[in-house]
């Protein structure tokens, strides 16, 4: 089982810490943890420039200059249109034992906008691989691996 936990700041909002490497953007062998804001509502992954900033380390040029990636793509959501640069990536889970799982799959990393403010989001493209249980009261949320 996988724990995360409702940020009190923000009720109820339930987020999950997750372990992100990104060859060639992250130091080798460093694997920064991202609280992701688990969005049932998002397609994708995504990574906005506050967490890219902290938590990734890239630069202010990194997330506004669109001919440094290979592959820049639109996003389309309740908050309006947006480019994102998608890389590949691998996702570490804790599980409750201690046990690690690594699932590599793709990332995107929003460009900068007016989006300094949102959290980073976990989307249907990793949320697809568990099942997810929320509750209300007590606040808590666990994923299951499928």
């Amino acid at each position: 089982m996988i724990r995360g936990f409702f940020n009190p700041s923000q009720p109820p909002h339930p987020y999950l810490n997750v372990a992100v490497y990104v060859e060639g953007l992250v130091p080798t062998g460093a694997w920064p943890f991202i609280p992701f804001l688990v969005d049932t509502g998002a397609a994708q992954t995504v990574v906005h420039p506050k967490d890219a900033v902290r938590r990734l380390g890239l630069s202010v040029a990194q997330l506004t200059n669109r001919s440094l990636w290979t592959n820049v793509v639109g996003n389309i959501g309740v908050g309006g249109a947006a480019i994102s640069f998608e890389v590949p990536a691998r996702y570490a889970f804790q599980s409750d034992d201690g046990a690690w799982r690594i699932v590599e799959g793709n990332l995107r990393i929003a460009e900068l906008a007016d989006n300094q403010h949102l959290p980073s989001l976990l989307g249907w493209d990793l949320l697809k691989l568990f099942r997810t249980e929320v509750h209300g009261n007590p606040q808590t949320i666990s994923l299951e691996w499928l």
